[in-house]
């Protein structure tokens, strides 16, 4: 419900989840992957690889998202969350 709050106050859809102090498990990955949520954040440390999988997508690292690909991947995220 608060993404609705949120939604109304900005006047936009929110497309993107960080799991409450980094804590989830596969059953809280699945329930987001049903929701209208495009991506998720998590805490941990990691990299990410492009092509994103859709499994990867509820799980990306807050922290650190690097590697070669950093702008490959930085442009992937702001395709899902800008396009509507």
């Amino acid at each position: 419900m608060r993404g609705k709050i949120i939604e109304t106050k900005i006047n936009n859809k929110v497309k993107a989840f960080c799991y409450p102090a980094g804590s989830y498990n596969e059953k809280v990955v699945e329930i987001i992957g049903i929701t209208d949520y495009k991506i998720a954040f998590t805490t941990q440390q990691g990299l990410c690889q492009t092509p994103l999988e859709k499994s990867e997508l509820y799980k990306i690292p807050r922290l650190s998202i690097g590697g070669k690909n950093k702008i490959e991947i930085n442009f992937e995220i702001g395709k899902l969350l800008f396009n509507k």
